[in-house]
């Protein structure tokens, strides 16, 4: 059976590459990034590259973001979401969630309390995958099957090709749609059930997010989410 410490380490690696991700972006991105603020933000591109390096010395070294290194990118990141709003979504927001229980990890002087941050990690990462599918729900555009191919034919973000499949066929974008938030939604049920059931639910979820980082550009999503993945499998399914 896989060791919680091993996806840990895999998780840690998964991570860093976002956090690469996010870095690089933010540096090439910082001109607009400071016409969005209200003000400059001096070094801002520097402090980028920095966190990219710190990602990349995850990527390479993950020993170093259980040790403590996952709360300084999480701080950085949640400073980066905060400072530049426009900047930042839901990757960011899973990456500092991850990286902040990552970071936490080996940190902890007693078995016991690193069990405990083990599962408040876990369990954090269920709630914005649950709060996902049930915010989704309240969106009529979501409930109709509209908003999948509404977000695919976005100008930034768009696959007008597969954007148009689903607007002639509106039975399967309402299927896709609802498939969606029940996956989502199901999370928690899963991480109840732990071991193959959610191994299997953890890979219709990166199925899920991989055909988002396809269709719509999103890898960050794809470094993010899958970091998070690894530490519910982590937690629970090695159980």
């Amino acid at each position: 059976m896989t060791s919680v410490p091993y996806l840990f380490g895999v998780a840690a690696r998964v991570a860093g590459a976002g956090v690469t991700v996010v870095g690089l972006e933010l540096a090439v991105a910082w001109p607009k990034v400071e016409a969005w603020r209200r003000g400059p933000l001096p070094g801002g591109r520097w402090a980028a590259l920095a966190l990219a390096c710190l990602g990349a010395g995850f990527v390479i070294f993950p020993e170093l973001c259980l040790a403590g290194g996952g709360i300084v990118a999480a701080v950085a990141i949640f400073y980066f979401v905060v400072a530049c709003e426009p900047a930042g979504d839901g990757s960011d927001v899973m990456l500092v969630l991850v990286l902040a229980g990552l970071g936490a990890s080996d940190l902890m002087p007693f078995g016991w309390m690193r069990t405990v941050a083990w599962w408040c990690l876990a369990v954090n990462v269920c709630l914005a995958y649950w709060w996902s599918g049930v915010a989704k729900t309240r969106v009529p555009a979501w409930r109709a099957g509209r908003q999948v191919a509404l977000a695919l034919n976005s100008p930034r973000y768009g696959s007008p090709a597969v954007a148009r499949e689903f607007l002639d066929h509106q039975g399967a974008a309402k299927a896709v749609s609802w498939s969606v938030i029940g996956l989502e939604a199901a999370c928690p049920a899963f991480l109840v059930i732990g071991g193959p059931a959610l191994w299997v639910w953890a890979a219709c979820a990166l199925l899920m997010h991989l055909g988002i980082a396809l269709m719509m550009g999103l890898g960050r999503f794809l470094w993010a989410f899958s970091a998070g993945l690894l530490c519910l499998l982590a937690v629970r399914g090695t159980i």
